[in-house]
């Protein structure tokens, strides 16, 4: 029997992506205020311990259509939406991949829209107002 900690949730049109392909952008993606802006952050809600790909869940991403204008790295083509804790977890314990669904500007999702689902599934998972 697999380990529980390696089942991933199932979702459809969730794929692994790289870590280090997902910009953060907090003040683009956030309503609330961080105490880290780098990351979107609080410290209140900081993860800590190993990372378990399950209880990781599946991070929601936005892919610019254009990520110059955005000031995106260029290894870096998503931003995370949300997921922030999750995303920068994952990147202090060293995980290569994560699991995420991927809203992209080319299917028509603005900055905006990509703001709001994350925000309602923030409200719906009982972490925001």
């Amino acid at each position: 029997m697999p380990s529980p900690n390696l089942a991933l949730p199932a979702h459809p049109g969730a794929a692994l992506y790289p870590v280090a392909a997902i910009a953060c952008r907090p003040a683009l993606m956030q309503f609330k205020a961080a105490d880290d802006p780098a990351t979107g952050e609080n410290e209140r809600d900081r993860l800590s311990g190993a990372w378990c790909p399950r209880q990781g869940g599946i991070v929601t991403l936005w892919q610019p259509a254009d990520p110059d204008a955005y000031h995106l790295a260029l290894h870096e083509y998503y931003v995370v939406a949300n997921g922030h804790h999750r995303l920068a977890h994952a990147v202090r314990c060293g995980v290569d991949a994560i699991l995420c669904v991927v809203l992209r500007e080319a299917d028509g999702y603005t900055a905006a829209h990509a703001r709001a689902i994350a925000a309602a599934d923030n409200i719906r998972d009982g972490k925001g107002t």
